[in-house]
């Protein structure tokens, strides 16, 4: 009977520790998606502001077209793709503190099991 007990409680710790392993692997991976989605708006961030950039120097050299037309045109650019850089930012730093927060849950409950190890055996 005592088997019974010990094989049960045993499938039981299992399942817990299965559980918390596919919870972090969840979590990580979210953490991970943050922060690739940020870089990505980063990149599309860097893609647009030069692209406002070339935009507003091609319009500026175009007959017909104003100086003014061309500096809105660059200014414009500019700013949307600051403005999407600063969001991609501010998602891969979310991400990135996400993971770290994550890693040292991890490791602080590693740390207070090994050190309850010795816990209730009688010395």
């Amino acid at each position: 009977m005592a088997d019974t007990t010990t094989a049960e409680s045993t499938k039981a710790i299992e399942a817990t520790f299965e559980a918390g392993r596919s919870s972090y692997r969840d979590a990580v991976a979210h953490a991970r998606g943050l922060d690739g989605v940020g870089f990505l708006f980063k990149a599309l961030g860097v893609v647009l502001g030069i692209g406002g950039v070339i935009g507003g120097i091609i319009v500026y050299r175009a007959p017909g077209f104003g100086s003014e037309l061309g500096l809105v045109v660059g200014l414009l650019g500019v700013t949307a793709g600051g403005g999407l850089y600063g969001f991609g930012f501010l998602l891969a730093a979310i991400g990135q503190v996400l993971l770290a927060l994550i890693d040292t849950a991890v490791g602080s409950k590693i740390v207070a099991a090994k050190s309850l190890e010795g816990v209730g055996k009688g010395s």
